[in-house]
This record gives C-alpha cells, sequence and structure tokens, in this order.
C-alpha cells in the first residue's frame, strides 16, 4: 500500500508570497514537486495589492510562475473563484485550474435545489 500511495501522491506548494516568488525555481528543481498552486488572493496581499488581480504586478506574477512551471515540465494550478475566471486562465494558456470552493459551492447548489423546491408550493 506504502508503496502505491507514494506513487499515487503529489506534491504541489502553494505560491502565494513574495519568497515563494523569489525562490520559484528553486522550489519548482526540489525532486518530488510536481507543480505549483498558484493562490491569487494571498498572492495579491503578498505583493501590497490586495485584489487587483488586473494590477500589472499580479499578471506579471502570475505569468511567471505559469511560465516557469512549463519551463521545468511541472503543473500549474490556478485557483479561480467562477467558472468565469476559469475559462480566462484556459485562455491565457493555464493547463489546470481549480474552480470554486468546496463548501461555497455545496452552500450554492443547496440553496438552488431549496429555491426550486419552494418554487413548486
Amino acid at each position: 500500500y506504502m508503496a502505491q500511495a507514494n506513487e499515487r501522491t503529489l506534491v504541489i506548494p502553494q505560491c502565494e508570497t513574495a519568497g515563494c516568488l523569489e525562490h520559484l525555481e528553486e522550489i519548482l528543481a526540489v525532486d518530488g514537486v510536481a507543480g505549483i498552486f498558484i493562490g491569487p488572493y494571498d498572492l495579491s496581499i503578498a505583493l501590497g495589492i490586495p485584489g487587483q488581480f488586473d494590477h500589472p504586478d499580479h499578471i506579471a506574477a502570475v505569468e511567471r510562475i505559469r511560465k516557469a512551471c512549463a519551463d521545468a515540465g511541472k503543473l500549474c494550478i490556478m485557483f479561480c473563484g467562477s467558472g468565469e475566471q476559469a475559462a480566462g486562465y484556459f485562455r491565457q494558456g493555464f493547463p489546470n485550474v481549480a474552480v470554486g470552493i468546496d463548501v461555497l459551492t455545496l452552500i450554492a447548489g443547496t440553496k438552488a435545489m431549496v429555491d426550486t423546491a419552494k418554487a413548486g408550493l
């Protein structure tokens, strides 16, 4: 079991700090690191531009991470808060995205079902 579990486990650090950006290539070179997961909210805070995802510094940082992962042959996963954001990052060349937060998606789906059910009253 352990051999199989180790073979199927991915180590994907999150890039959410200036320190990660500074040492990005070193992190990607670590044996066993499969790629980088970008946390855009925390990254924008670390860059001193909270929530400004269209700021040139944020755009440059995100693109730098995507390119470094591609150059290293590693995964690059971008967190997106919506399907629209995910579509935009796919158009920019991101090979992988994570869309939404599971709890919020569950809540939204449950509310939609309840609203549909109540409409029948």
